[in-house]
């Protein structure tokens, strides 16, 4: 039998690994250590077999390869994932063989203390995925990201500027940033998109979109003419840099920097909150819909997968436009009745 008492009173659990060598355990019952051996020789004869040696590594460390081995993410992206990683500082040094989903949930209610529910669940995501992909690489036999229970995260209410509060908020941000304002509410363009926009993009009144989100998220839009000219005269004043909303080195602005530095004053000292930078897209959008824009045509300068994702989004402000249309009718007939 493979199972020994050790002087100890304990009982010693060994098998033999795939690669010859041997591996033991110690427990308190003799049955545990049988159990303990039949459970690895299972995983041994399925192919499942995990060397536990494997989940030594540091989950900071992990996350690091993790996040090396990403491909095609946007700087936005890039940015949002960087800030997020500060609030993995606790759990870094923890060997990934050795987290527990009591202690997973534990920090998750931890984080709901002092983080926002939509916050939370974007380190959920990039945890649970880094775990799965430990377990795909033969790190873990399986994942402790189980039953995880997450904060409620309530759908963000959507706002909408008047075409005056745009220029409100707009005069509001310091003038290096002001193409944000432009392309999000007169380009429908997402912040992230609007950061990576380059000045070789613009032909005329085209803008090319480099959108990653999706196949249909590259796309051309074509720009009101006073954009055109307010573009123009930006570049006039930042002629030595190649994208059009840049930092004050001209390299890639940071939204998460530039939320908490620039984004929020400027809110703050024109339309108030709340507001967020994706609201601009959302206001494009009110804008295109009060003048009488397709759904079809609206989903296509979004880069919306289909007409479907811009109606489930905005659906209520088409009913309302038509409410508005169907209200109008006959008032000229109405108007003529009432002057005979």
């Amino acid at each position: 039998m493979s199972v020994q008492r050790l002087p100890n009173g304990r009982w010693k659990a060994r098998i033999y690994t795939p690669d010859g060598r041997q591996l033991t355990k110690t427990f308190t019952r003799k049955i545990d250590a049988r159990a303990w051996e039949d459970d690895q020789r299972r995983l041994i004869r399925q192919n499942e077999w995990v060397d536990p040696r494997a989940g030594d590594i540091r989950l900071g460390r992990w996350l690091d390869e993790v996040e090396a081995s990403k491909l095609n993410l946007s700087p936005a992206t890039k940015a949002t994932r960087r800030y997020l990683r500060a609030h993995f500082a606790e759990l870094e040094e923890w060997p990934i063989g050795k987290l527990t989903a009591e202690q997973l949930q534990r920090w998750v209610a931890d984080k709901s203390q002092h983080l926002a529910p939509a916050t939370v669940h974007k380190l959920a995501v990039i945890l649970s995925e880094a775990l799965r992909l430990a377990v795909a690489r033969g790190k873990l036999a399986r994942s402790p990201w189980i039953e995880i229970e997450l904060p409620r995260v309530g759908q963000p209410e959507h706002r909408y500027l008047t075409e005056p509060e745009v220029w409100g908020l707009y005069e509001a941000m310091e003038p290096r940033y002001r193409p944000l304002i432009l392309l999000g509410a007169y380009g429908g363009l997402r912040p992230g998109e609007a950061a990576a926009a380059q000045w070789t993009d613009l032909d005329g009144r085209n803008l090319l979109v480099r959108g990653t989100k999706t196949a249909k998220a590259r796309r051309t839009v074509r720009l009101p003419p006073f954009v055109v000219d307010h573009l123009a005269e930006h570049r006039r004043q930042y002629p030595h840099v190649t994208l059009i909303l840049h930092n004050r080195a001209g390299r890639p602005v940071d939204l998460n920097h530039l939320r908490q530095r620039q984004w929020r004053q400027a809110v703050d000292g024109s339309v108030g909150e709340p507001m967020r930078m994706h609201d601009l897209r959302h206001t494009h959008v009110a804008l295109l819909i009060a003048r009488g824009m397709h759904p079809k045509g609206i989903s296509d300068r979004l880069g919306h997968s289909s007409i479907r994702t811009t109606m489930d989004t905005y659906g209520h402000l088409f009913e309302a436009a038509e409410a508005d249309i169907i209200d109008g009718l006959g008032i000229s007939q109405s108007a003529t009745s009432f002057l005979k």
